[in-house]
């Protein structure tokens, strides 16, 4: 419900007076926003994880709204920012300009075939046409008159009396030490955000969750939770770079991917993963992201290198060693993701594992080919104890884990065909491929197939499938996507697993 209230408010916001050009039937400033809304509301619906932040999106699409894309002088990362084109469309536009020159006006859009209007009228406030390549400069000056600088401040609590924080005496606490909460029922969050545009942006986040100590006891630095990171795009011959805490997503997230992936939805163009390298962390989640550096490198105008370092300390559950059970050292049994510190308990297992990641990845993309390898190396000490129940047999344990993977995206006509393929350091093998096929301007399939190995291993995974991580699975999910009318559209999926 609160993930629900904040996306009205930022769209409430976002829903500014929007640009419409003639000649084309656009929608009004009302449909579009209750449009761009709906999009992010049913990615909204498809996550379990109300750590969600959508800033990264809403940035780009209030960047582009005031900075418009020059299509005669784009290229298909800059458009995969909008989130509104599938990459059969994108590569489309980019076609067109090649075969045809530099466009016009925007109208020329209605002549690609692969673009209904509805699809036109979704882009119209983020794109135009120019004669001249501009490019922004990055100075001092720059930042301080044209820089965003945002500060988010928000408590909330329940207002109903809590178990966790009604009265107890001193010697049942000291009976039950975990049944009361440390901290008052108050969540606390603080940000602030600068970005000039898409190219320079920064940030630092601080939290307390409900529960939580607060400038006094175990958080005597105040936050239980702080984060920042600063970021970088398109500096010369490096295309990203970002320091402190960020994401990284490569291929369709069987190797490595440490951002959101969604789910399975009645939107099938979702289906297929569109990975955007590095990011900055804008969400809560306390756990699931990188802390280090990453750097993009253009090595050749259609070779790109990115590499990761990242060192940081995260909880989970700590068996000690028993020479009596043959354990010589401690071990890790799990790791915990709630990012709750309430009980001495739930303190115990804070920063309880050192995690330390690198990974690399070579993209090669041109015209309608891309291909890409990822490998990841993550090490943890102290090491993961093996699990001895049925369920667990497969799990990961040890100290060390190595993931390798390729990925290709090929475009031919009116089809899209897609894929990768993964090992984990134990032999365990995971793939896909997908077919996303235009059959009509207003007709569209999508189908993929997965095996995810039993014996496939990986913390930061986030391909599609029916269960949380990619393993022992199988399935064939089939999409289809038909403009009955200009206003009605039926869009549904069959998933067999």
């Amino acid at each position: 419900m609160q993930s629900r209230i904040r996306l009205f408010l930022v769209f409430l916001l976002f829903g500014a007076a929007i640009p419409v050009l003639a000649q084309v039937p656009v929608q009004g400033n009302k449909d579009l926003q209750n449009e761009i809304e709906q999009r992010i509301e049913n990615i909204n619906e498809n996550t379990s994880n109300e750590n969600v932040d959508y800033t990264n999106l809403i940035d780009a699409l209030n960047y582009y709204k005031d900075n418009p894309i020059d299509l005669n002088h784009t290229n298909a990362g800059e458009l995969r920012e909008l989130s509104l084109l599938s990459d059969l469309q994108i590569r489309d536009i980019l076609q067109h300009v090649e075969k045809n020159g530099a466009m016009i006006a925007v109208y020329e859009l209605q002549s690609i075939r692969s673009l209904e209007n509805d699809d036109i009228q979704r882009l119209l406030p983020f794109i135009k046409v120019s004669d001249n390549l501009q490019q922004l400069n990055i100075s001092l000056g720059e930042l301080i008159k044209r820089g965003k600088h945002t500060l988010d401040l928000r408590s909330q609590r329940v207002l109903e009396q809590q178990v966790g924080y009604s009265p107890i005496s001193d010697s049942a606490l000291a009976a039950k030490p975990n049944s009361r909460y440390l901290g008052d029922p108050f969540k606390h969050f603080a940000r602030y955000r600068f970005n000039y545009g898409n190219r320079v942006q920064w940030a630092f986040t601080g939290e307390k969750d409900y529960g939580e100590e607060f400038f006094k006891g175990s958080q005597k630095q105040g936050f239980d939770f702080y984060s920042g990171y600063v970021f970088f795009k398109n500096l010369r011959k490096i295309k990203a770079l970002t320091i402190g805490d960020f994401h990284a997503q490569f291929g369709q997230g069987l190797t490595f991917w440490t951002d959101l992936g969604f789910s399975k939805s009645a939107d099938i163009f979702q289906f297929k993963r569109s990975a955007k390298g590095l990011r900055g962390y804008n969400s809560l989640n306390e756990n699931q992201f990188m802390r280090g550096a990453g750097v993009t490198i253009s090595l050749l105008p259609s070779l790109d290198v990115t590499l990761v370092a990242s060192s940081k300390r995260r909880d989970g559950n700590i068996v000690p060693g028993d020479s009596s059970l043959s354990l010589s050292a401690d071990e890790a049994g799990a790791f915990q993701l709630s990012g709750l510190h309430r009980t001495p308990a739930e303190l115990a297992d804070r920063n309880a594992i050192l995690e330390k990641d690198v990974a690399a990845n070579i993209n090669f993309a041109k015209r309608n080919l891309s291909i890409g390898g990822t490998a990841a190396l993550m090490t943890l000490d102290p090491p993961f104890a093996a699990r001895s129940t049925t369920y667990g047999k497969y799990d990961f344990s040890g100290s060390r884990n190595v993931n390798t993977g390729i990925d290709f995206s090929w475009l031919y006509r009116n089809m899209n065909l897609y894929g990768e393929g993964a090992r984990s350091l134990n032999g365990g093998m995971a793939g896909l491929a997908g077919l996303l096929l235009s059959l009509d301007p207003r007709l569209a399939l999508h189908i993929q197939g997965r095996n995810y190995g039993k014996e496939y291993q990986s913390v930061y995974t986030r391909a599609i499938g029916e269960s949380v991580g990619t393993q022992n699975e199988k399935g064939l999910l089939t999409g289809l996507n038909f403009k009955v009318l200009t206003v009605f559209t039926i869009s549904g999926y069959y998933d067999q697993f």
